[in-house]
This record gives C-alpha cells, structure tokens and sequence, in this order.
C-alpha cells in the first residue's frame, strides 16, 4: 500500500466517524527541494575539494586575527593560491594575505523529512 492508499484508507475511517479528512500537504515544494539539491550539489563539490587537498585564502589583521570568507573559492594549486594573495596584498597594503591547504572534514548528515 502506498502513501496515497494509507491516506485514502485513514480518511476513509475520518468520514465513518463524521470527521473531516485529513490532506497531506508536501514539505517542500518543487523549487525548494531543487535548491535544497543544488545547495547539497555545491557542498558535495567542496567536500571533494577538501578531500583533494585544496587551498583557500584568508588575512590576518594588525590585530593578529585570522579571518577567511565565508564562502571562500577554493584553489586546486598552492601557485594559484599564492597568485591570489599576493593580488590581495598589493590591493591592501600593511593586511598580510595567507593560504592555508584544506585537509580534512566532519559531517552528520540532516534527516530526511517524511510526510505520512
């Protein structure tokens, strides 16, 4: 029996009872769970950046605090890497620019929603 039959079937028991049946609505409509995919799409490409061994860019302030974007480009090379921190430096002077290599990850999967 699928989803459709059981909700047939629990509606059928509502109405014998002179209740109002019940309408599933689904939890995501079709725009959002196709960027729920793409948005699992992007994730899934920097997971394997990571696990390539990727370098992303961040600085570090005269304060001595390291900061990096949030939504940093990740480089396949050190060279680009480095191309893109000394492009950074010489467009702010006195903010020291760094590349760090990418070397692992930790993720615990989200559940999936269900509608019965």
């Amino acid at each position: 029996m699928n989803e459709t039959e059981k909700v047939e079937q629990f509606n059928d028991i509502l109405r014998a009872l002179n209740l109002p049946p019940v309408e599933i609505k689904p939890k995501y409509t079709l725009r959002e769970e196709g960027t729920q995919i793409y948005t699992m799409s992007k994730q899934l490409t920097a997971l394997n950046q990571i696990r390539e061994g990727g370098f992303i860019v961040g600085s570090i302030d005269t304060n001595g605090t390291v900061s990096f974007s949030s939504a940093p480009r990740i480089h396949s090379t050190s060279i680009e890497a480095r191309t893109e921190c000394k492009r950074l430096a010489a467009t702010q002077p006195g903010k020291a620019f760094i590349f760090v290599k990418l070397a692992g990850a930790e993720l615990v999967p989200q559940a999936t929603p269900v509608s019965i």
